[in-house]
């Protein structure tokens, strides 16, 4: 018991640290370049009231949760680019918090302390933890509802169905293709439920029906911005070119440029390639939770892209 204790304790310590230092060295860069024009827009869009902004998001063809903690940060530290951004970059710390709540409990301290540590280093994260838009929190919504939609499948907890909703309904709130993302999780949960353990079904029917409920008037909002941009969007359809270049650039690069050298992104991609290989070997050795989430996770994001 002391043992376990002791362990504890050491990993609370090693987590705080990594977290505080990372995210103290997110915050040093925050002000270093200038503002671009989509921050720019959100740096007028919060000088406007709640309801208003609410209103410039739906023209903006975005959801308002980012608009509206935006607001609600320049308003307690003025509007100029370290409030702007400062949204971004909670968003950062969110996702790597993860690593000390649903990923050391399925997976491990271990895993844990790994998850974090790579959420501050990894340069896409850090690119977008300094630029002013809803990226990071759209990464940190979608992880979330992965982990704890998983929690709430296996455990059958109520606080993990509820925290499940509740990041669900933020999520959605968040970004638009969180709507996808979303769909899939929870038709893969109900899946699951279905062949495995059928008394879990009411307390995923009554999360699905109030996350439904709490979207239903932004997603009506959706229907229609789908329609203005139907015959012109900027975003070119997805292909399979479009997916690897993704699976290249979103890791391993800055938004505007490379943020290494190619001979670093080449090796990054093939090393993280190699671990994902041998992370699929491991989880069909394991029966655990180890080997279920890995799959559940891979699945959520295969699925995602071929959807869209």
């Amino acid at each position: 018991m002391a043992s376990e204790k002791n362990t504890r304790n050491s990993f609370n310590v090693i987590w705080t640290l990594l977290f505080d230092v990372g995210s103290i060295l997110l915050f040093i860069g925050i002000t270093n370049n200038t503002l671009w024009y989509d921050e720019s827009f959100f740096g007028v869009v919060v000088r406007h009231s709640y309801f208003d902004l609410i209103k410039m998001a739906a023209g903006d063809n975005h959801p308002p949760f980012y608009f509206i903690l935006s607001k609600v940060l320049t308003d307690i530290m003025g509007n100029n680019a370290f409030s702007l951004r400062s949204a971004s970059l909670l968003g950062v710390m969110a996702l790597a918090a993860l690593g000390f709540g649903p990923v050391r409990r399925i997976w491990g301290e271990k895993a844990g302390l790994l998850f974090t540590l790579l959420v501050f280093i990894t340069p896409a994260f850090v690119a977008q933890a300094l630029n002013a838009r809803m990226y990071t929190w759209a990464a940190f919504f979608c992880t979330a509802c992965t982990l704890y939609a998983y929690c709430a499948i296996v455990e059958n907890k109520r606080r993990d169905w509820i925290v499940f909703g509740l990041f669900s309904v933020l999520g959605l709130y968040t970004h638009v293709y969180l709507m996808l993302e979303c769909l899939v999780i929870y038709a893969l949960a109900f899946s699951w439920i279905i062949i495995k353990d059928r008394k879990k079904l009411p307390r995923f029917i009554i999360v699905s029906i109030s996350v439904s409920a709490l979207y239903l008037p932004w997603a009506l909002v959706v229907i229609k911005q789908a329609s203005e941009v139907a015959k012109e969007f900027w975003i070119p359809l997805p292909t399979v070119n479009w997916v690897l270049n993704g699976l290249l650039y979103m890791p391993f690069q800055h938004e505007f440029g490379s943020s290494l050298h190619p001979g670093l992104i080449c090796a990054a991609f093939v090393l993280v390639s190699g671990l994902f290989f041998i992370g699929i070997l491991n989880a069909l050795k394991n029966k655990n939770s180890t080997g279920r989430l890995f799959f559940w996770s891979l699945t959520i994001a295969i699925l995602t892209i071929v959807g869209a």
